[in-house]
């Protein structure tokens, strides 16, 4: 504002100018060179418009408008051509975008800066300028802006206009300028109208992203979760945001006329001082445990992390701090704290409570160790027992069908022998008298002398013992095929099974027996598939059926199985394991694996530890 004073004290109105301002213009008009050059390089501090860098706008536009004046209203034809290419320097380097306008409203002079934002006008210099304004802009604001022309030309009146936002029809695009309209005097007698403006587009749009900025930190800072605020470098608050106001009770106006010391509580107040002190004086940031004092007198714990913004030469310009509320962790730290004095108590309490039940949970563990060691032991017998109990039954069973074979066998076959004997020895009236009930005998004999062979062999399968285990089965599932109609396809492993001790060989062919007679009274199957494997020290057999199955799942489903307990109690009676995997409507599958060292094994293994 002093400069533009100055300049209306300095330089006359436009229609004076020419003749008054000639002396004060010696130096452009008689100094030789790029006047735009020397312009810059004049020290104009020593003049009443003072240093260039302090100029207005307006003071500006006012010596352009000089240039051209000067430029239009030049001396003599001599000095003409010289003059003409300083104020033409002038006008082309200027920073603002210039053009004149005579009085019949015709374009006279346009620098580059006014021609490029004419866009592409070809042949500006004459051209109407009415014309060319409605090529460039809205209707409504073309009208006004020739008004305005019009009145200035008329009144001699200057029109300075506002930034403005206005469409541009030619680029299909809104921009923004300031310009400002003169009245000068031209070299025909008549006035011209020049206008100096500005494209701020640029400008305007910077800072409305910087007022979006600006508007979206305000919003970041007060929606917050923690308390932030900010002093001047004596301390003053000058922003607090929403959380700050709501922890202390205050209002921001209330706040903005406090330090940031003053609602510290008096036995934080030295502590506090000392590290806002030492911030100030350039010291690192810091953050502190402290208390406040809200408006209504309560107190609150804050969490206050501290630090100052600088200037480029360390000046500084503010504080900031960050607040957290921290009354309720403050009052569950003190409530931990007299709980953890209350449990010390307890565990004092209970310390000797616990050695107690410690060394009775000792004697307790030891006498288990010492339970389970004989639950061990006694399972250990009972397998033996048990494995012994099955030899015993094999034994009996084999010391019953050799008595059935020497004993009943024979003497029904020398029965038999004598009856047909008899038969054949008898007269023709005996015969004819007691042949029918001979008959008879003799066929019911024939009948049950199989059926003793099947039970001698059913006791203990002669095969077994001459042939071992792979022959037994072999035919066992023959008979059983016969005997029902059930297809069964066996397979034995590429290792040929060995002979096995008479216990195990004995156990796999039971198990297999109550399998197959299972899947006759159960299964409803129409195919049963068993294999036998050797894999050297363990034997498998596998008994699997494609009939009902049935659901392990549910808790009656092995109730009143008494088939596979029975075949589960032989297996682990020789060690073995016993597992049935089945789903209904898929069957049954029953596997054993039993440790099986061939005879030829286990009698190297007692001939070297003899």
């Amino acid at each position: 504002m002093e400069t533009e004073h100055k300049l209306d004290a300095e330089i006359p109105p436009a229609h004076t100018q020419p003749k008054q301002f000639e002396a004060r213009n010696e130096f452009v008009l008689t100094h030789s060179g790029d006047m735009s050059e020397r312009i810059r390089n004049f020290d104009w501090s020593h003049t009443p418009l003072g240093p260039m860098e302090t100029w207005s706008r307006d003071l500006l536009a006012r010596v352009l408008g000089l240039a051209a004046t000067g430029r239009l209203n030049s001396g003599s034809e001599e000095s003409f051509p010289h003059r003409s290419g300083q104020y033409e320097t002038l006008l082309n380097k200027a920073p603002l975008g210039v053009y004149l306008v005579d009085a019949d409203m015709r374009i006279r002079v346009v620098n580059p800066i006014a021609k490029a934002v004419f866009g592409d006008i070809p042949d500006l210099i004459g051209r109407d300028f009415n014309e060319v304004i409605h090529r460039l802009w809205k209707k409504e604001y073309a009208d006004e802006v020739v008004q305005l022309f019009r009145h200035t030309l008329e009144t001699g009146e200057p029109v300075e206009s506002p930034v403005r936002s206005e469409y541009r029809i030619d680029r299909n695009a809104t921009e923004y300028y300031e310009w400002r309209l003169e009245r000068i005097d031209l070299p025909d007698g008549q006035y011209g109208v020049a206008c100096y403006f500005r494209d701020v587009s640029a400008q305007v749009q910077v800072q409305a992203r910087i007022a979006e900025s600006e508007e979206r930190y305000r919003g970041i800072v007060n929606q917050s979760v923690g308390a932030i605020v900010e002093a001047d470098p004596s301390g003053h608050f000058t922003m607090v945001n929403d959380r700050f106001c709501e922890m202390t009770g205050y209002s921001r106006e209330e706040l903005l006329s406090l330090g940031m010391l003053t609602l510290t509580h008096p036995e934080d107040l030295v502590r506090s001082r000392k590290q806002l002190e030492q911030l100030m004086a350039g010291g690192a940031a810091y953050e502190i445990e402290k208390r406040y004092i809200r408006r209504d007198g309560s107190v609150i714990w804050v969490h206050k992390s501290a630090s100052a913004l600088r200037g480029e030469n360390g000046t500084l310009q503010s504080l900031i701090a960050v607040l957290i509320d921290i009354t309720h962790s403050k009052q569950t730290e003190a409530a931990l704290q007299q709980l953890n004095l209350h449990l010390e108590n307890l565990v004092q309490e209970r310390t000797s409570e616990l050695q107690s039940a410690i060394q009775s949970l000792r004697e307790e563990i030891v006498g288990r160790i010492r339970v389970e060691k004989e639950l061990n032991f006694n399972r250990d017998r009972l397998r033996v027992l048990s494995r012994r109990l099955v030899e015993v039954q094999e034994q009996e069973r084999r010391a019953l069908a050799r008595e059935l074979h020497d004993r009943v066998g024979q003497g029904m076959t020398a029965v038999n022998l004598n009856l047909n004997i008899l038969r054949d020895q008898l007269d023709a009236e005996t015969l004819a008298r007691v042949g029918k009930r001979l008959e008879d005998s003799i066929s019911l004999l024939e009948e049950t002398i199989p059926a003793v062979r099947n039970l001698m062999s059913n006791l203990r399968p002669a095969l077994l013992d001459e042939y071992g285990l792979v022959t037994a089965l072999g035919t066992h599932l023959k008979d059983f095929s016969s005997r029902y109609g059930i297809p069964v396809v066996f397979e034995s492993s590429a290792t040929p099974v060995p002979r096995l001790e008479s216990s195990i060989e004995i156990t796999l062919l039971r198990i297999a027996q109550e399998a197959l007679f299972n899947i006759v009274k159960h299964a409803q199957a129409s195919e049963v598939r068993l294999d036998l494997t050797w894999l050297g020290s363990t034997v498998s057999l596998s008994v699997q059926d494609n009939g009902v199955g049935m659901d392990l799942t549910r808790p009656d489903a092995h109730t009143g199985s008494h088939g596979l307990t029975i075949m589960r109690e032989r297996a682990e009676a020789v060690g073995g394991t016993l597992k049935v995997a089945s789903e209904p409507g898929r069957g049954t599958t029953i596997e054993v694996h039993i440790p099986a060292p061939s005879v030829m094994q286990q009698a190297a293994v007692t001939g070297a530890g003899k």
